[in-house]
């Protein structure tokens, strides 16, 4: 709820939120969120139009939509994180990422292209597409969530379809507003 959130926080997403251009408020309502292993066969590699590469497709930003064994990139509009979820494989990320373990993810990311996997350099040309299109905005970070720890409640947190606290989750919202203009339009 509101009370939960300091002043100060409040404070500056609402100065970073009206300093926005209206095509750029859209994930910071509603995050989209990127199933990144498995890649789709085209997401990542480069399209024919400038630098832009093919985007993998997006899934509902719920909770119930994620599966214990796929890695996720969630764009809440000023953080990028890739979401590893608890049942990915170590096989899985030595394929990827050419690491054991979710928590060394982050550091591998680091290293230049070149001593990367290309399955993991596609998914940092999709980060990077992501960043190129908020040109404008501060450039956005990209952390790594590992499933059970502190940064996974918060990431959580962020997902605007799950219901929270006898609130409505986003549809219901939505529903919810169209009914109210429904019944002033009569």
């Amino acid at each position: 709820s509101g009370s939960e959130i300091r002043a100060d926080d409040r404070l500056t997403a609402l100065i970073r939120v009206l300093g926005l251009p209206i095509a750029l408020t859209a994930p910071f309502v509603y995050p989209r969120v990127y199933t990144v292993m498995p890649l789709p066969d085209r997401a990542g590699n480069r399209t024919e139009v400038g630098d832009n590469v093919h985007m993998p497709p997006t899934i509902a930003c719920s909770s119930d939509k994620l599966a214990l064994d796929r890695i996720y990139l969630v764009d809440s509009g000023s953080l990028l994180r890739l979401y590893i979820r608890e049942e990915v494989s170590p096989e899985q990320l030595q394929q990827v990422f050419g690491v054991c373990t979710a928590e060394e993810v982050a550091d591998i990311l680091c290293r230049p292209e070149e001593e990367l996997s290309t399955e993991a350099v596609r998914i940092l040309a999709v980060v990077q597409q992501i960043q190129r299109e908020r040109a404008r905005l501060p450039l956005q970070s990209l952390g790594v969530v590992v499933s059970g720890t502190p940064e996974e409640s918060k990431l959580l947190a962020t997902i605007c379809e799950d219901r929270v606290a006898g609130e409505m989750n986003y549809v219901d919202f939505l529903c919810h507003v169209h009914k109210m203009v429904q019944n002033k339009q009569d």
